[in-house]
């Protein structure tokens, strides 16, 4: 199959470290999505959590990015449960172009 998959970050949970730090990302919310090469997309809601203890380099708030919040995800999401994903995702879109056709049941 030749989906395309991107992560996409839908919230954050903060709490105050131990250490102190107020807003340390605790659990990211994202969403994997999927393209098709025919333009169908997926979406599967995720979330990760992460230990604000031991994440790397403490960024305040205000001053995350993207980038910085994808790397913590593709450093705490195991391999195996990103192609779990994936896998969902490949049975949604292939649902979804699944052409359908609503019937009554017969006995009605």
């Amino acid at each position: 199959m030749s989906n395309q998959y991107y992560k996409d970050i839908v919230s954050l949970e903060t709490v105050t470290s131990s250490g102190g730090n107020e807003g340390a990302v605790k659990t990211v919310y994202w969403d994997l999505v999927g393209t098709h090469t025919d333009g169908t997309v997926a979406r599967f809601k995720t979330m990760t959590e992460l230990n604000p203890e031991t994440t790397e380099g403490f960024v305040a708030f205000e001053s995350l990015t993207a980038n910085t919040v994808l790397g913590w995800l593709d450093a705490a999401v195991a391999t195996s449960y990103l192609d779990e994903c994936e896998g969902i995702v490949d049975l949604i879109i292939e649902d979804k172009r699944t052409e359908k056709t609503p019937r009554a049941i017969p006995w009605a």
